[in-house]
């Protein structure tokens, strides 16, 4: 709780910032997976906060807008995921994961040369997401309220402190991992699915 009271004190200080901004610096720090968490978490709760409002269906264009954006941000996420599990198994390289983890914490200013086609993909991810999160219909920033996202940061702490201690088979837990943490698809967020319960 401390935490989240130092982060908002923060946000409030620095309002050029908004939440998500922050929310995924600190992510960051604990590695890959949690910074895929957030950014899965973070764009599907605001994507289906932007359908559920009466404006999606007025301002169309806006809509549009927004779930072309979703879409971009959706796809630099499988291509990344796609892309690192299936070197994962063909190279058989656990360390290829580990440096990856190492950059997004910050321990390594650039990946070598061999993978530095996932730093480039870890920007566009990085890009697409803030464009998506600091879009509204409104042309003033804003984001998830607080009483919003405080169940939001508990869901990734949850997740992530869940695949802290792996240490078999960890090629096949890390592509399952990053796997799930793919965004939905547009009409899985914003249509409710109905029950066969009878």
């Amino acid at each position: 709780m401390r935490h989240l009271l130092l982060l908002l004190t923060f946000m409030f200080m620095n309002s050029s910032l908004t939440f998500s901004q922050i929310e995924n610096l600190e992510a960051k720090k604990l590695g890959l997976v949690s910074h895929l968490t957030t950014v899965k978490i973070l764009a599907e709760f605001k994507m289906i906060s932007l359908a559920k409002d009466s404006m999606f269906k007025t301002k169309t264009e806006k809509a549009q807008e927004f779930i072309s954006e979703y879409n971009l941000l959706r796809l630099s996420v499988e291509i990344f995921i796609n892309q690192l599990s299936s070197d994962l198994y063909l190279a058989n390289k656990p360390k290829y994961f580990k440096k990856i983890n190492a950059f997004i914490k910050g321990n390594l200013s650039s990946l070598p040369a061999n993978l530095s086609h996932y730093e480039k993909a870890i920007i566009e991810i990085d890009k697409n997401f803030e464009v998506f999160m600091i879009n509204t219909y409104s042309s003033t920033l804003s984001g998830p309220s607080l009483g919003d996202v405080t169940g939001t940061i508990e869901l990734a702490h949850t997740i992530t402190s869940d695949i802290r201690d792996f240490k078999a088979k960890k090629i096949e837990l890390i592509t399952t991992q990053l796997n799930t943490l793919k965004l939905d698809k547009l009409i899985d967020l914003i249509e409710p699915k109905e029950k066969s319960e009878k």
